[in-house]
């Protein structure tokens, strides 16, 4: 019967050597299964805060180049504003200039409208002309018949004045020889 023990015990004992294979191999099936969960998780938490950082460092870019683009565009739109005020202090400029041009030349015009200077330049004779040599004399002096006077008149501007003007200036004065004296 001691035989027949000992086979016994020998397979109990390989039943249990066995039973602790399983067991073993159960733990370190368990032991993988959950490190390779907790490796799971710890590379999808990576991923999620790699993702994380790169939406926030895309955030941080698309903020600068929108700031960076509205600061162009913000300039550009300065820039276009300071210039349309510069052409616009121009042109208030030229045309103020010639309104005070205007202003002056009827405060000094022999007909106080175009249809009396018309009567006038009709009534009138033409003495002398002035103006560029190549091109039709600008300014002529007329007589006046009914105010016995001489009168200038731009036929270029329309201008008129009974003063006469610079290219009429080297005409208006004499080379007198002085009085002899006894």
């Amino acid at each position: 019967g001691g035989a027949c023990y000992s086979g016994m015990r020998v397979a109990i004992d390989r039943r249990a050597e066995r039973q602790r294979h399983v067991d073993r191999f159960e733990h370190i099936t368990e032991h993988i299964k959950d490190t390779s969960a907790a490796l799971q998780k710890r590379a999808a938490d990576e991923e999620e805060a790699r993702r994380a950082r790169f939406g926030h460092a895309a955030t941080l870019i698309n903020a600068g180049a929108r700031g960076h683009l509205g600061r162009n565009i913000g300039r550009e739109r300065r820039l276009e504003k300071w210039a349309a005020i510069c052409m616009q202090r121009h042109i208030r400029g030229v045309l103020g200039r010639m309104l005070a041009e205007e202003e002056r030349w009827k405060l000094v015009r022999v007909a106080p409208s175009k249809y009396s200077l018309n009567l006038m330049r009709i009534r009138s004779t033409i003495t002398m002309e002035r103006g560029p040599k190549n091109e039709k004399m600008d300014w002529v002096e007329l007589f006046d018949p009914m105010t016995n006077a001489f009168w200038y008149l731009n036929r270029r501007t329309g201008h008129s004045t009974w003063t006469p003007p610079e290219p009429f200036d080297a005409d208006l004065f004499c080379m007198w020889e002085p009085w002899p004296y006894p």
